[in-house]
C-alpha cells in the first residue's frame, strides 16, 4: 500500500479520534482532555500538507535540478545523454 493512502488514513482516524476529546474536555470543563483532543486534531489536520509536499516530491520524478547532486550539474558528458529528442 502507498504511503500516501496510510498517512491519509491514519490523518482522517486522528481527527475523529479528537472530537470525543474536544467534546468531552469542553463540557466537563477539563483541560487534559480538551489539550489532548487539540493534540489529537492537529497532527491530524497537519499530516495533509505534508501529503502534498510527499506527493508533488515524488510525481517531479528522480532528477529536478535542486536535489541533483553538484557533479551531476557540471558534468557536461551526464547531460549529452539527456538532451530532449526531436520528434
Amino acid at each position: 500500500m502507498r504511503l500516501s493512502i496510510v498517512l491519509q488514513t491514519i490523518a482522517g482516524l486522528l481527527t475523529l479520534l479528537a472530537v470525543p476529546f474536544l467534546y468531552v474536555g469542553g463540557t466537563r470543563g477539563n483541560a487534559l482532555l480538551l489539550a489532548l483532543g487539540f493534540l489529537l486534531f492537529t497532527t491530524g489536520m497537519i499530516i495533509a500538507p505534508l501529503l502534498r509536499y510527499i506527493i508533488r516530491r515524488e510525481s517531479r520524478g528522480p532528477l529536478h535540478l535542486r536535489e541533483a547532486p553538484l557533479w551531476k550539474i557540471l558534468d557536461p558528458h551526464y547531460w549529452r545523454d539527456r538532451r530532449p529528442q526531436g520528434r
